[in-house]
């Protein structure tokens, strides 16, 4: 079993905080122009969205074992 790099572990942390950000945003552009139960609705979407594009990634191609 390959563990992941630094890097990579540094760059899944950097791109978890700017979704957690982005997230933040939205929620308070939405309330604050719509209301609080359109703004709860877009936080979710953007979670549902975010869990989607991650269980989407392709996976990290393996070298054969020789």
């Amino acid at each position: 079993m390959k563990t992941r790099s630094r890097r990579t572990s540094a760059l899944g942390f950097l791109a978890a905080v700017l979704t957690g950000l982005a997230g933040f945003l939205a929620f308070n552009v939405v309330d604050g122009v719509f209301g609080l139960v359109e703004s709860i609705l877009g936080l979710v979407v953007c979670i549902a969205i975010t869990v989607f594009v991650v269980q989407r990634s392709p996976p990290p191609e393996e070298e054969p074992d020789a």
